[in-house]
């Protein structure tokens, strides 16, 4: 009705008799310097869909729906979709009960400090992707009240809420979620999260749902059902802070991608995924890789038939002193380059399950491993390998190494191959 009015300052919408309006959708979309709007006669007992009812409202800093009847909305999207000066908004007359659709209804509400939601009733939505996305100033958010039973999209649900200290989310219900990709992506200042009562049996994808979450320490996932899981890449991306995690209930049986799953956790020392499956995993490339603090990991039942890249799966972590892949085997590995490069503390490692006979390359795969003392490669089928350039530069500790299962016929560059191995007195290259 208003939409697109840019330089409409003021309304008086006193003598407004709306009790038949069914749709407010985009009603005062894009009215940006509308400094303020009264709705208190507003007749919204018809009203169904408000989707960008107040989008891009920029300048408007107060709401107050407290006499909305909106027992009839099923929709809510973007309703306040960056209102960027928006301080507060008073819900305690709105009625979501009937509300299936709640994606996107505060994304980019940069100045709220809070919202007191404790009103909404939520038993009906089935999205909320990108509900808070980029409410930067958000700080407290209690949803403690929030029914999300029928919800199967959490899709980027407080991306981007950087200055978000507290969240109680304890009540969630994750049983009909299908998406938490991004869930809680960049909310840099988050130190905990209670999600222990959360049960996500229909999950598909948790890609990113840690990520940069800069400043969590510790994360209680024990109740999670990830048995139909295939994304978990980048799941807890530069969570720096997180000091351990227990995972022995997670079931990766289905899934395909774990590529940066922890990659730069700089406070994790250790990780205990002796139970995690690689049946169906195709890639790990940079599982591991610069998670600085990191000394021991335990991968002994990993057997990845289907996995095709290992490249840079543990590279620079550099207080990394035990690996254990006693069960490791990827027969389909095609890039396992710079696979360890950089692990400078690892002393042993005993790859002896490992043949990765479709590797084409080995580049820099134990480049600049200079503890290391002890490499059992002698499993290892290099037919296909064309590139081992610098495979074993800089490994410095090394005194003997048995490559006689070694087939080079393929290998087109060889350069560097022992570079700076200065103590390496045997090399038996028999075959």
């Amino acid at each position: 009705m208003f939409a697109d009015c840019q330089e409409l300052i003021s309304i008086d919408l006193s003598s407004f008799n709306t009790p038949s309006v069914t749709t407010m959708a985009n009603m005062f979309s894009l009215c940006r310097d509308l400094t303020g709007i009264d709705l208190s006669s507003f007749g919204s007992s018809a009203v169904t869909d408000m989707y960008r009812m107040f989008f891009q409202c920029y300048v408007v800093k107060n709401i107050d729906l407290s006499n909305f009847n909106t027992y009839a909305a099923t929709g809510t999207k973007e309703m306040f979709d960056s209102c960027q000066d928006l301080s507060g908004v008073n819900f305690s007359g709105f009625n979501t009960s009937s509300v299936t659709d709640m994606s996107q209804m505060f994304q980019f509400c940069n100045d709220l400090t809070g919202l007191d939601l404790s009103y909404f009733n939520t038993s009906s939505v089935t999205t909320m992707n990108k509900m808070f996305e980029q409410c930067r100033n958000i700080i407290n958010l209690d949803l403690s009240s929030f029914d999300t039973s029928s919800v199967v999209d959490m899709f980027q649900m407080f991306v981007n809420c950087n200055n978000l200290t507290s969240l109680d989310v304890s009540s969630f219900d994750g049983s009909s979620v299908i998406d938490l990709s991004e869930m809680f992506s960049v909310c840099a200042d988050l130190t905990g999260l209670d999600l222990s009562s959360f049960n996500t049996p229909s999950a598909t994808n948790m890609r990113k749902m840690f990520a940069n979450c800069n400043d969590l320490i510790e994360l209680n996932l024990s109740n999670f059902n990830t048995s139909s899981v295939t994304n978990m890449s980048k799941m807890f991306e530069q969570a720096y802070d997180l000091t351990g995690l227990d995972l022995s209930s997670f079931d990766t049986s289905s899934v395909t991608l774990m590529t940066n799953m922890f990659t730069n956790c700089d406070s994790l020392t250790s990780l205990d995924l002796s139970n995690f499956d690689g049946s169906s995993v195709t890639s790990v490339a940079s599982m591991f890789s610069s998670s600085s603090d990191l000394t021991s990991v335990d991968l002994s039942n990993f057997n990845a038939p289907l996995l095709t890249a290992t490249n840079n799966m543990f590279s620079y972590c550099p207080d990394l002193t035990g690996i254990n892949l006693s069960g490791f085997d990827a027969p389909s590995v095609t890039n396992q380059s710079y696979m360890f490069a950089g692990c400078s503390s690892l002393l042993s490692l005993d790859l002896s399950s490992f043949s990765g006979s479709s590797a084409s390359s080995t580049y820099q795969m134990f480049y600049n491993c200079n503890s290391l003392t002890s490499l059992d490669v002698s499993n290892f089928n290099t037919s296909s390998v064309t590139s081992m350039y610098q495979t074993f530069t800089n490994c410095n500790s090394l005194t003997g190494l048995d490559l006689s299962s070694f087939d080079t016929s393929s290998v087109t560059n060889a350069s560097q191959v022992f570079a700076n191995c200065n103590n390496l007195t045997s090399v038996d290259v028999s075959n």
